[in-house]
């Protein structure tokens, strides 16, 4: 790595961290289909487990590796948690694939790097321990990978001399009888193997922490001998594999070790992990995971002055949209709202994926158009409980996910799918079908004035007793059905249904004819109506008195003319901006109201209770952008990502590596701005939906590539390449003061519509995109 210093690597597929105190938590992750692994800097775990079909953990939340002197008596750790001894040198390396931590300390420099293999269930795990010193050194590693209590049922840990690793065998707890069978074929054992057996092992947490610490071990501070595992001794403690390693290295020499640490089904899963502690095991897993990454080329790639932006855009943002599309955030019964929107920007890295993923989805639609909120994807599948509540929004992400789709793949055929109904798998239609019935279940599903009904929650899933009586009333939601139909009506006339596409052209205007004389407040659109008709997102409100969403999607679905959407535009600058973005709502709520529900009882500037909410933030972004407000739209976009101008790292608590699902809001205090650091959030998709749209305007449409760009004034030229539908575009973006309107240039033919149609075989373009200088 030519570059260690803080910040992205000159390629931007590294991201490295020099500071250890910079941050209090600096993390990043990494994982295949099945597993997931969120750890930061000092080897604390955020988040991991496996999907089976649940999530399922298998480890506490820490791993690290203890290197004792063992003339000297000193001790550390690396990475440098829990023991945080200054070190003479630190790296953090996050890369797309791997992970590293490098520290030099008592002459002494010790490499550890992890990996997660592209299939595999299993962390693979090297250390590399290096004598930098001019004199012979005596040392002792200790590895700790730690199980924790799987079950406190029955649990046993033993050192296995074949497999010179330990192995953990546990049993959940059931009461029916009839569970035995289901639970004995279970994922019911985990494992850490190494390349070599130790010079002793032990297994019990509370006997190598003693009267001690996790920094202050009794077992290494007084240097007693590791006490062998029992499996019935220490069958009901906090269990580890803590295996220590002797070694003498003469000056410049060093010594390498590999381990392996996973969850296992049956013997064959263990004897199969071996395979990553034999040399080059370790570079295996890491070329597996990488070529994994290689087999997906994003749709978009960018070259501007912003480099952090770049190497963001290009590594980063199409990695995350790839997790989310496969992994579906790592739910076995996802929402199916958060289904459909990550399905829609998998069209722009893994279509094959997404086009699976919108065939499963409407398999859970009842013959009335109905859709639940959770879908298990798999029949094991447990569903959290609120995904069993009917949230009303369900069907109204389809057609726009869908129709994006089409557009960017070209696979039209899909519609012709046919899928059996969940209440009727002998009934089924095609995925036309499908949607058409779940416009008409949303438009069916409305008050006598003609809105939707907001139910028991729409997208903001805790307005949960505005409408639990089924007259209260979601302004969204209307503007959010505006915006289907809008996008679903092209479709149906597309296919010779010019009737059915009139009348939802018709009845969208009939909602923004609604919503613009029912709804407006003066200065804003409020949210909704709670069950009693009372206006809620209103200037009569002491607290949530206005929106953020209520006024983004006004301006998506055009309710708003260009007056309302100005003044909206200047309420949400005005009531809900901060330097992270704007808010969700203000003020915060800070007390109960039973008319409008739980979202009231949040702590104040977390998550939808005045947070600054990344998923809303993109939606207003977006349209923004459709509001021809190019500069205010991407400064919007480029403070989501930690570290911006405005959004410093110190600031937000968290690398750049992903956008996080919400960062704190203005109430609360000193701790607005920081991150929530969850990494599975909506906000993938429409950022990335965003800036390949409006920022660089290659937008793909009915008819073919709308080159549209609404580049940021400052940035003078930049460069793209695109790829759509088997074809690559190698684009330029060039400021000509000789120029007053946008000009498209394909392969030296200058455009008339500023469209480019599908090629009839793939080919490469060159696109040359002059915009006027002012």
């Amino acid at each position: 790595m030519e570059n260690t210093q803080t910040g992205f690597s000159s390629d931007g597929r590294r991201f490295n961290l020099d500071d250890p105190t910079l941050l209090r938590s600096a993390d990043a992750d990494l994982w295949n289909d099945r597993m997931y692994l969120q750890i930061d800097h000092r080897g604390k775990v955020i988040r991991n487990g496996y999907l089976m079909p649940d999530m399922k953990h298998y480890s506490q939340p820490l791993r690290c590796f203890y290197l004792r002197d063992v003339e000297s008596g000193e001790l550390w750790t690396v990475p440098q948690g829990p023991i945080r001894t200054k070190a003479d040198t630190f790296l953090f390396s996050a890369g797309k694939s791997d992970l590293m931590w490098k520290l030099s300390l008592y002459d002494i420099e010790c490499t550890v790097r992890v990996t997660i293999p592209a299939t595999d269930l299993v962390e693979v795990w090297s250390v590399e321990v290096k004598n930098l010193s001019s004199t012979s050194r005596t040392l002792a590693l200790y590895s700790y990978l730690p199980f924790g209590k799987l079950s406190w049922m029955r649990q046993s840990a033993e050192y296995d001399p074949e497999h010179q690793g330990v192995i953990v065998t546990h049993f959940p707890y059931y009461v029916e009888h009839e569970d035995y069978p289901k639970l004995k074929e279970g994922w019911n054992q985990a494992f850490v193997l190494s390349d070599r057996a130790p010079d002793s092992c032990m297994c019990s947490i509370p006997d190598f922490i003693g009267s001690g610490s996790m920094a202050q071990p009794d077992a290494l501070i007084h240097q007693r001998a590791l006490r062998a595992p029992h499996p019935w001794a220490d069958a009901d403690v906090e269990q580890a594999a803590i295996m220590h390693y002797d070694m003498v290295l003469e000056a410049d020499e060093g010594a390498a070790f590999q381990f392996v640490f996973g969850p296992a089904m049956t013997e064959e899963d263990i004897q199969k992990a071996k395979a990553y502690v034999v040399p080059g095991g370790f570079e295996k897993a890491l070329a597996d995971a990488e070529s994994r990454d290689e087999a997906f080329a994003p749709a978009l790639e960018i070259e501007s002055p912003d480099r952090d932006f770049n190497a963001y855009m290009n590594h980063w943002q199409s990695r995350r949209s790839l997790m989310l599309v496969r992994a579906m955030r790592f739910m076995s019964a996802p929402q199916g709202r958060n289904l459909l929107q990550d399905a829609m920007a998998g069209a722009l890295i893994d279509p094959e994926f997404s086009r699976k993923r919108f065939l499963q989805f409407y398999g859970f639609q009842h013959q009335d158009g109905w859709i639940p909120h959770g879908m298990p994807l798999e029949p094991e599948a447990t569903q959290i409980k609120i995904n069993t509540i009917p949230h009303k929004d369900i069907n109204s992400w389809g057609p726009s996910a869908l129709t994006y789709y089409i557009y960017e793949t070209g696979d039209a055929a899909i519609l012709d799918e046919e899928i059996p109904f969940a209440d009727d798998p002998d009934q089924q239609a095609s995925l036309f079908e499908h949607i058409c019935r779940g416009l008409n279940w949303l438009l069916r599903d409305r008050t006598e004035r003609g809105l939707c009904r907001i139910g028991q929650g729409d997208w903001n899933d805790p307005l949960n007793m505005a409408g639990y009586k089924e007259k209260g009333e979601s302004v969204w939601l209307s503007e959010a059905l505006a915006v289907a139909l809008d996008h679903w009506a092209p479709i149906c006339e597309d296919r010779g249904l010019d009737g059915l596409a009139t009348t939802y052209q018709q009845m969208a205007d009939d909602l923004r004819s609604k919503i613009n004389a029912l709804a407006w407040d003066g200065k804003w659109y409020v949210r909704g109506f709670t069950d009693e008709g009372k206006p809620f997102g209103s200037h009569q409100d002491e607290e949530g008195r206005i929106f953020l969403n209520a006024q983004s999607w006004a301006l998506m679905a055009k309710v708003a003319d260009e007056e309302r959407s100005t003044s909206c535009i200047q309420a949400v600058t005005d009531l809900l901006d901060t330097p992270s973005g704007p808010m969700t709502l203000a003020p915060a709520f800070t007390r109960m109201r039973p008319d409008i529900g739980k979202l009231t009882q949040k702590i104040p500037g977390r998550l939808e209770n005045g947070s600054v909410y990344c998923h809303a933030v993109t939606f207003y972004a977006y349209a923004l952008y459709q509001a021809q407000r190019p500069e205010a739209a991407f400064a919007l976009l480029r403070n989501l990502i930690s570290g911006a101008e405005n959004n410093p790292m110190e600031r937000t608590g968290q690398l750049p590596l992903y956008i996080p699902n919400s960062y704190f809001g203005l109430p609360c205090d000193y701790n607005a701005g920081m991150s929530t650091k969850s990494s599975c959030s909506g906000t993938a998709a429409w950022f990335y939906r965003t800036v390949l749209d409006y920022t660089f305007g290659l937008r793909a449409e009915a008819e073919g590539l709308r080159v549209d760009p609404q580049l940021p004034q400052a940035w003078g030229d930049a460069k793209a390449v695109r790829r759509w539908r088997g074809s690559t575009y190698q684009v330029s973006y060039v400021r000509d003061e000789g120029v007053k309107t946008l000009q498209v240039i394909l392969d030296g033919t200058l455009l008339e519509r500023n469209l480019i149609f599908p090629d009839s075989r793939p080919r490469t373009h060159e696109l040359l995109i002059k915009i006027p200088a002012n």
